[in-house]
């Protein structure tokens, strides 16, 4: 009679498991983890181009009801992921100080996932629009 129950039992266990709730996919595709309560790690499987980074930056903050306008950072430019472990995984975060970074205040910028480079959550949003809009009719 209890070997019934059992089946029961296992599933309602795996359901009262915390889902990977730390891992995401933005609307682009690219996967994210956060790391911390202000750090994101994302990562692309894909090769994708460095705006996508952005894109899904933004995202995920945008998701977790960040304003507007607050500053996203790069935290750490292309690297094997700490949680991920994939070979292309970009760091970001929402404060420089907390990361150990200091904000990139030169004028020209290079690379756009250059350590302390910064975008507003609107300007990396706006990375996302080739793929919210492919098409312009």
């Amino acid at each position: 009679m209890k070997a019934r129950w059992l089946p029961v039992a296992a599933v309602s266990l795996l359901l009262s498991l915390p889902a990977s709730a730390a891992s995401f996919r933005a609307i682009n595709g690219i996967e994210g983890d956060p790391i911390s309560a202000y750090e994101l790690e994302v990562f692309s499987r894909r090769s994708a181009p460095k705006e996508q980074y952005w894109c899904a930056a933004a995202d995920f903050y945008r998701r977790q009801g960040v304003a507007w306008k607050t500053r996203i950072y790069v935290a750490q430019g292309f690297h094997r992921g700490t949680v991920s472990g994939a070979p292309s995984t970009a760091t970001f975060t929402l404060d420089p100080a907390a990361s150990g970074i200091q904000p990139y205040e030169n004028n020209v910028i290079t690379d756009l996932l250059k350590v302390g480079y910064s975008k507003s959550l609107t300007g990396a949003w706006k990375y996302c629009r080739k793929v919210i809009q492919p098409f312009r009719f």
